[in-house]
């Protein structure tokens, strides 16, 4: 009986070590961590500004090692309830290498640092005020930043932006306005 006993807490011990291991190993595999996040250089970004409800705005960095951030800030009317006024909050991220190499591709599909973009509302707006969208790469010394408004004509860059915002889907929180908010 007494054996018994002893197998059981030592059973009850192995399980509980597994569970931090297993929540430690998580935590390194990608999942956001607000509290600790380390600025990075990065070699590829993407930022929306006004177009990406509820957040202000959302700027991805990523480096060509996985490693990458994601900054945001939320609309007033999207902060939770007795949380602290919104402002610009900073996820750390790491993505596989495959991921990166799939954004990279997009940009050298796209002919990034060549490549012209029309904005195709510039002369004749009909819509409000939709955000503005940049992209930034870098590669063997050379840097291109380019922005532009509501939509564009190359369905490659539109590829890239969606990768990005995929990202941000994944990784950023789901506010509801009116729900438990201000």
């Amino acid at each position: 009986m007494k054996a018994l006993k002893t197998g059981v807490a030592i059973l009850a011990i192995i399980i509980f070590a597994g569970a931090i291991f297993f929540a430690v190993n998580q935590k390194n595999k990608g999942v956001p961590d607000t509290m600790n996040a380390q600025p990075i250089k990065p070699d590829m970004s993407y930022r929306t500004e006004g177009a990406y409800m509820p957040f202000k705005h959302v700027q991805i960095n990523l480096s060509r090692d996985g490693k990458g951030t994601i900054a945001y800030q939320l609309y007033e009317e999207y902060t939770p309830k007795g949380a602290a006024k919104a402002g610009e909050k900073v996820i750390s991220i790491t993505l596989e290498p495959t991921m990166i190499q799939g954004i990279e591709s997009l940009y050298e599909k796209v002919n990034f640092f060549n490549m012209q973009v029309n904005d195709l509302n510039k002369d004749n707006i009909t819509v409000t005020d939709m955000g503005t969208t940049t992209v930034f790469y870098s590669k063997d010394g050379k840097a291109r930043t380019l922005s532009y408004g509501y939509v564009n004509d190359n369905k490659t860059l539109d590829e890239l932006v969606r990768q990005y915002r995929s990202l941000a889907d994944q990784y950023l929180p789901k506010p509801v306005k009116g729900k438990n908010n201000n």
